[in-house]
């Protein structure tokens, strides 16, 4: 045997690999989507710009999608907490810059063109900070990233995994994680217990495992497809 043989995978010419992109599946999981959330306006638009071209390729299974709907909310929450969090501290810096500046009627080291530029420029950005809050604020009950998503995802969303491959996963996940084997591993930590009572509700095992279930569900996908799938998570 030589390396080529035992090692394909290393081995793909330059024609090969170009074929593979031109024809695989881009699959998603729900921390990409998740993360649209927390992005500037022009890195979210860059994204979403990126998906709907590939509209046609892109998947996402089902066990992703219900991740993303069922943390959205908390992701907008805690970016709501991080937005007072920064409203509350330029406020109290520039609070704290001003009786600075009111101790003396003109500061010997600042000129006053200067200090003035800088809190007309400190003002616009408080007031960019309260519209960019404000609309943040509204995809609670508006959100028009969830809107995109369900339409770039429409009818490309897995139908997931049958109540035995779930059985199947969880059980093989128990070994998996005990021995520390990739998808998902360190989720296990999240759970508070042991995971393989009798008692724990599928939903509970669900979260645990769902880096696995993901990684079960591309599998299915790309065999049934018969089609390479290009996989994007952190």
């Amino acid at each position: 045997m030589n390396m080529k043989d035992l090692f394909p995978e290393y081995f793909k010419d330059k024609k090969e690999v170009e074929k593979i992109w031109k024809d695989c599946i881009f699959v998603f999981d729900a921390n990409v989507i998740i993360d649209l959330y927390r992005y500037s306006d022009p890195t979210k638009e860059s994204l979403l710009k990126s998906l709907r071209y590939f509209k046609d390729r892109v998947w996402i299974p089902r066990q992703a999608s219900e991740e993303y709907l069922r943390n959205r909310a908390s992701v907008i929450a805690s970016e709501e907490t991080y937005y007072t969090e920064t409203s509350n501290q330029i406020n109290e810096f520039l609070s704290n810059l001003k009786s600075v500046f009111e101790k003396r009627r003109q500061h010997p080291f600042i000129n006053e063109k200067s200090s003035k530029d800088f809190f007309n420029a400190a003002d616009k950005m408080k007031e960019e900070l309260s519209a960019n809050g404000k609309k943040y604020l509204s995809r609670v009950s508006d959100d028009e990233i969830r809107k995109e998503i369900v339409d770039i995802f429409d009818g490309r969303v897995g139908e997931g995994l049958s109540d035995e491959e779930l059985e199947r996963v969880f059980k093989d996940g128990a070994t998996r994680y005990k021995n520390k084997i990739p998808p998902g591993y360190e989720d296990i930590k999240k759970f508070k217990g042991d995971i393989e009572q009798d008692d724990v509700t599928v939903e509970d095992k669900k979260r645990v495992y769902g880096d696995l279930i993901i990684w079960n569900e591309i599998i299915q996908k790309s065999i049934s497809d018969k089609k390479y799938c290009a996989s994007y998570g952190r």
